[in-house]
């Protein structure tokens, strides 16, 4: 007997340790929870083969192409941010110094923070 208290559908039969889904008790595959009609437990229908090849080819294709436009936008981010607090956090630490010490300092700790994200 399942509780229910939220906790995992995947479950294991203590006789011959198949597994199988506590919602609509079919046996679980590969797909099972990781397609969007995996489980038909809410009423959704399974897809056909083909749409179901349609979807892991997008999320095949999809997946790369996520990472590389979070690369393309966090990476000039990084290399653009790091060096200005570095700069910053420089800059208001030498306040009692002299105007030149300070613009030297934090140009130099600029550089070197710039030179050493990229």
């Amino acid at each position: 007997m399942k509780e229910d208290d939220g906790s995992c559908n995947h479950m294991h039969c203590t006789m011959c340790r198949a597994e199988f889904c506590w919602l609509c008790l079919k046996e679980i595959t590969d797909l099972h929870y990781m397609s969007p009609t995996g489980c038909t437990f809410w009423g959704k229908k399974p897809w056909s083969g083909r749409k179901r090849l349609m979807w892991q080819l997008g999320s095949l294709i999809g997946t790369p192409a996520v990472v590389v436009a979070t690369a393309v936008v966090s990476v000039p981010l990084i290399i653009g941010l790091v060096p200005y607090s570095i700069g910053k956090k420089v800059y208001k630490k030498m306040k009692n110094e002299s105007k030149a010490r300070r613009v030297i300092s934090t140009a130099a700790a600029v550089t070197g923070s710039a030179i050493g994200a990229s």
